[in-house]
């Protein structure tokens, strides 16, 4: 069954005009939605199933409970598609919320909501003024937003205020050390670029920001790849699905065993040091208050 359907909220009141160097603009990312091929929506849901495994993996851990035992609220801002809420809403029953920029992007997350069990309340807001209270929600999340903000303290203390007392708050940017950085970075300068004014973050970076805030870094994680020919870190990861599909060859028992231990390496190399070198990446920030009863439970 469905959650009830998916509903919006309207326009924020409390918007305030923003430096067109942060996020684009508001009409270009109404026009990147409006005219985006979103007709085959099923295909674009189990693609981001697909590639955002290891992410999707760690919003479902961390969910948890909500206050007094009710459904844990989850807010995700800057939800374009919204279909990382809607997933995480129909694997954990969790209470979901999105907010965009763009109402285009609102229109385009009520048609993925459509090809889900559950729905989810949407909302047309900035990030630096979400519309919602102090400690409203038990996760606060969002995907491919801090990095289009020159200073994304601001959006980061936003999210922190409306996230209650032992909440977590996880972002997930594009990691810095990669070939689509530097792809990215020549088609900005070309104004090729569609999608504004865009950084990208090291993880020395992520934790210096959550130390200025005062919040842990609990976990991180590194996942996807640009898969073009000039990423050097994808052309290895590939390396052995080219082997077993060579002629004669891949088909050998020594290879497919060789293979099997490659994949498995590049496994374990992932979830060890993937933070450093795949397209994105992902951190899990616990405010003082989780960290104090955690430490208690170690100590019990």
């Amino acid at each position: 069954m469905r959650d009830g359907p998916t509903q919006t909220l309207g326009k924020n009141p409390n918007r305030r005009r923003r430096n067109d160097r942060e996020f684009g603009t508001v009409r270009d990312f109404d026009r990147i939605y409006a005219d985006g091929d979103f007709h085959r929506m099923s295909d674009i849901v189990e693609r981001h199933r697909s590639e955002r495994k290891r992410f999707y993996d760690l919003l479902t851990s961390n969910v948890g409970k909500g206050q007094g035992g009710d459904r844990a609220r989850v807010l995700e801002v800057g939800c374009g598609t919204a279909i990382d809420s809607l997933a995480l809403a129909e694997a954990t029953n969790c209470r979901a919320h999105g907010v965009d920029l763009s109402i285009e992007a609102i229109k385009t997350a009520l048609e993925a909501s459509s090809t889900f069990k559950v729905g989810m309340e949407l909302a047309q807001a900035d990030a630096h003024n979400l519309p919602f209270k102090d400690e409203a929600f038990d996760l606060v999340f969002s995907q491919g937003v801090l990095e289009h903000f020159s200073d994304p303290r601001p959006v980061v203390e936003e999210q922190r205020r409306v996230l209650r007392s032992g909440g977590r708050l996880i972002i997930s940017v594009p990691q810095k050390y990669t070939a689509y950085t530097l792809a990215k970075r020549r088609r900005i300068r070309k104004g090729t670029w569609p999608w504004g004014y865009e950084s990208e973050f090291s993880f020395r970076a992520l934790r210096s920001l959550a130390d200025s805030l005062e919040l842990q870094v609990m976990a991180v994680i590194g996942y996807g790849y640009w898969l073009h020919p000039f990423e050097p870190m994808w052309l290895l990861r590939s390396l052995s699905q080219k082997v077993r599909k060579l002629p004669v060859l891949g088909a050998t028992r020594p290879v497919r065993w060789a293979s099997q231990v490659y994949d498995r390496l590049w496994c374990s190399l992932e979830s060890r040091a993937g933070h450093h070198f795949m397209r994105d990446i992902a951190i899990v920030f616990a405010t003082p208050l989780m960290l104090a009863r955690e430490n208690s439970k170690d100590r019990s």
